[in-house]
C-alpha cells in the first residue's frame, strides 16, 4: 500500500547522510575532546536531533591506506535507534579533504560497521 504524508522540518534540516558529509565543511581541526555540535536531522519520518562530539585524533588503517582521522561520536535525542554513549563512532581523515573512512555503529538489532573501499580525484 502506497502512502503519501507530508512532514514539516526546519529550514537547516538534513537526511543522517548528508549532515556526516556536512561534517566535513566544519573546522574541526579547531575542536577539542568533548567539544559538539547538535544538528537537526530527518529521522524515522521525523525531525530529530543528531549531536556529533570530537572524541580526539586517531591513526586507523584503511583500504587507502593508514590514515589520521578525527572520530565522532554520533547520537540521536530522544531515540533509541542508536543504542549506548560513544558506541556509534565515525572517523574522517584529518587532512584536507576529510573523506569519511569508517564508521560502526550499535542498533537495537545488533551493529554494524561502513568502510571505505576506494577514494579517487582527492584534492588534498
Amino acid at each position: 500500500m502506497e502512502r503519501e504524508k507530508n512532514h514539516g522540518i526546519s529550514n537547516n534540516t538534513r537526511d543522517l547522510v548528508t549532515t556526516m558529509y556536512h561534517l566535513r565543511n566544519l573546522d574541526i581541526h579547531k575542536a577539542s575532546p568533548g567539544d559538539s555540535q547538535t544538528f537537526p536531522v530527518i529521522f524515522d519520518r521525523k525531525e530529530n536531533y543528531v549531536t556529533i562530539m570530537y572524541i580526539g585524533k586517531e591513526t586507523i588503517n584503511t583500504a587507502i591506506g593508514e590514515k589520521k582521522c578525527y572520530k565522532l561520536a554520533i547520537s540521536i535525542n530522544d531515540n533509541e535507534l542508536l543504542k549506548g554513549t560513544n558506541n556509534n563512532l565515525f572517523w574522517i581523515t584529518a587532512d584536507g579533504n576529510k573523506i569519511p573512512v569508517y564508521a560502526k555503529f550499535k542498533v537495537a538489532i545488533g551493529s554494524g560497521e561502513l568502510k571505505i573501499k576506494s577514494a579517487t580525484g582527492l584534492k588534498n
